[in-house]
């Protein structure tokens, strides 16, 4: 059991476990930037803390990093991989287009890294929505911003 400590700015992509034990609630889908608002460095924070490497995690820290690429994003992973919950249902087609679940900071970060953008219009499998855009997406962040992957990671608890 590692214990993370330190001054972070902390979202959660999912309710806690234990509402008792969390101090923190699920940020709501497009309000990365706004949750920072102003100037990081003003308000002395340097540090993220994404709990969550999935669809909604990657999204919150390519929009984060995308509007403050000084910042030092982490992000926490129950998982083996960013998006592993993804890959247990990759068999199953997304009923939305990648317009639905590519932002444009996703695709930024894949264009900028010399990946391709998928087509917006498509409905992907699981696997698909992995392989083209989540798994990338992970690997951009970790290349152009330094952002780290804790997996295997459990959150038991965040104290403000």
């Amino acid at each position: 059991s590692e214990r993370i400590s330190g001054s972070y700015a902390f979202f959660c992509t999912r309710p806690p476990s234990s509402a008792s034990n969390m101090a923190v609630k699920p940020a709501a889908a497009g309000k990365w930037q706004s949750a920072l608002a102003g100037h990081p460095a003003s308000t002395g924070i340097v540090r993220v803390a994404i709990v969550g490497a999935g669809p909604i995690g990657l999204d919150a820290a390519a929009c984060v990093l995308a509007a403050h690429p000084s910042l030092s994003v982490v992000l926490f992973e129950r998982g083996e991989s960013a998006a592993a919950a993804v890959r247990e249902w990759g068999h199953v087609t997304l009923f939305s287009p990648n317009s639905l679940n590519v932002s444009g900071a996703m695709a930024f970060i894949l264009a900028r890294t010399g990946r391709a953008v998928p087509d917006m219009t498509a409905c992907p499998t699981g696997r698909e929505y992995v392989s083209q855009t989540l798994q990338p997406v992970a690997k951009g962040l970790a290349e152009l911003y330094g952002s780290r992957f804790l997996l295997r990671a459990r959150v038991g608890g965040v104290s403000v």
